[in-house]
């Protein structure tokens, strides 16, 4: 078995992968919920239970997925061939959802409900095979942890770059026409999305075989993960940690261009510095959890996550500057805990 080190080229392929699907669904987590009620043209409560079903449907799909690619037998492998086969397909429904019809509200309620179905679908099916695809592409540990950092920084740039383009490309293709804009600024998104998994599929190898191929149905490896009481709290713990970030990032459109008044250039700066936050967070993640127990780091970060968030009721929003540093610090701190980091653990019990 090949323990050769990686090629550059290889890490950032790798990374490359990961680039493209957060600049796509970087753009949902960031602004579907403004684009749906504000362009689009949907009830708030509607597009609640629109992202909720979809969510519903993930913890379906999700699991399901992850079997279909374990066992996937194919020239290029079992996780690397559904980067070309699914990379069209993904940015395809991405433009279609940023995509405003000129129909009836019932037609347009069908449409976003397919169109936001389709991309979580094909989100699904590229993602969690990439996820997969750090494990076998070298048996290496320390060049494993090496793509992992690639992958980071690469995401981080491919996020920062969706923040800070994409509201001044809607408003540059729309000339006043946001509908316009946001289709043809998610096309350009898509399309670079695209470019990214077909160069990580071109770059990387799989070399790490399993020794016996797995023929256990999904109903036997359910039950060994519910086993596993310690996995449980891990899964309760990353609810607790991710959902209120889904709904900070939801909301913040909202809260910069209703509550505080201000312009979409604020909110492309406001957004940007945010991911900033997020990317020295990463950094910091590591120097902390090295030094201290990863469980530790986790709990009082999340204290100081719950504590601060509060903090944004007692603050005018007129303050702008005070509630810059806090949505700053807020994303700093939201990603230091990585409950992702626990599972290695939680899975020797």
């Amino acid at each position: 078995m090949d323990k050769g080190r990686l090629s550059v080229r290889e890490k950032i392929g790798y990374g490359m992968g990961d680039a493209g699907c957060n600049i796509i669904f970087g753009a949902i987590m960031l602004f579907v919920n403004y684009f749906y009620t504000d362009i689009f043209g949907l009830a708030p409560a509607l597009v609640g239970v629109l992202l909720l079903s979809v969510r519903v449907i993930d913890a379906v799909t999700d699991p399901v997925m992850g079997a279909l690619a374990d066992r996937t037998q194919s020239k290029y492998g079992r996780f690397r061939p559904w980067l070309l086969w699914i990379a069209f397909p993904y940015a395809l429904f991405s433009v279609l959802m940023f995509t405003t019809p000129d129909w009836g509200y019932n037609s347009k309620v069908v449409y976003a409900f397919v169109t936001y179905f389709l991309l979580s679908v094909t989100y699904t099916a590229i993602n969690i095979p990439y996820c997969s695809l750090g494990g076998v592409i070298t048996n290496d540990p320390k060049e494993r942890v090496a793509c992992q950092a690639y992958r980071f920084v690469l995401v981080g740039i491919a996020t920062l770059l969706l923040s800070l383009t994409l509201l001044p490309m809607v408003d540059w293709f729309g000339g006043g026409d946001k509908a316009k804009g946001y289709q043809l600024a998610m096309t350009v998104l898509a399309i670079i999305g695209m470019g990214m998994f077909l160069f990580c599929f071109a770059s990387v190898r799989e070399r790490v075989r399993p020794a016996v191929p797995t023929h256990d149905d999904m109903k036997n490896d359910f039950k060994d993960v519910w086993k596993n009481d310690q996995w449980v709290r891990i899964l309760l713990l990353t609810l607790c940690n991710v959902c209120p970030g889904f709904i900070r990032m939801a909301a913040t459109m909202y809260y910069v261009t209703w509550v505080m008044g201000q312009s979409t250039h604020f909110a492309t700066l406001f957004i940007s510095l945010g991911v900033v936050g997020m990317m020295i967070g990463s950094m910091l993640a590591k120097v902390l959890t090295d030094r201290w127990c990863k469980l530790k780091v986790f709990f009082w970060t999340n204290i100081a996550l719950a504590i601060f968030s509060c903090a944004f009721y007692f603050f005018d929003p007129k303050a702008t500057v005070m509630i810059v540093a806090l949505y700053f610090l807020l994303n700093i701190l939201h990603q230091i805990p990585s409950p992702a980091a626990l599972v290695a653990d939680g899975g020797r019990r």
